[in-house]
């Protein structure tokens, strides 16, 4: 279990390609970050679990964190918004990833809501 890193601590990478205007090719990256356990300050003591990552190489690079109950949902939505994240950047129409849908990220869930009853 690791608690909440003073700095982004990259877990694994994404490489994609990306075929620039004139036809050559470059690398752009995501990086998923370990998941850490952020120290509860509420009164129920409930504790939470933060993921982050980061694109790089693109026009705008960012650095995002979500959000989850436990590690695992935290690495697994950190995953999903990523592959959200990166369709709705403008190189997202040049880019690729062995021609995998969402750029080989699991889909967004859906909210509660829509999970319930079936």
């Amino acid at each position: 279990m690791q608690i909440a890193p003073t700095q982004f601590q990259v877990l694994v990478t994404r490489p994609m390609i990306y075929t620039l205007a004139d036809g050559t090719n470059t690398t752009l990256f995501v990086d998923i970050g370990m998941p850490y356990l952020i120290p509860p300050d509420n009164p129920a003591n409930d504790p939470a679990w933060g993921c982050q990552f980061q694109t790089r190489g693109f026009a705008s690079d960012e650095l995002h964190t979500v959000y989850g109950v436990d590690g695992v949902q935290a690495l697994y939505l950190a995953l999903a918004l990523a592959g959200t994240r990166i369709a709705a950047l403008p190189e997202s129409l040049g880019l690729d990833w062995g021609g995998a849908v969402n750029f080989g990220f699991p889909p967004r869930p859906k909210p509660i809501a829509e999970n319930v009853g079936g």
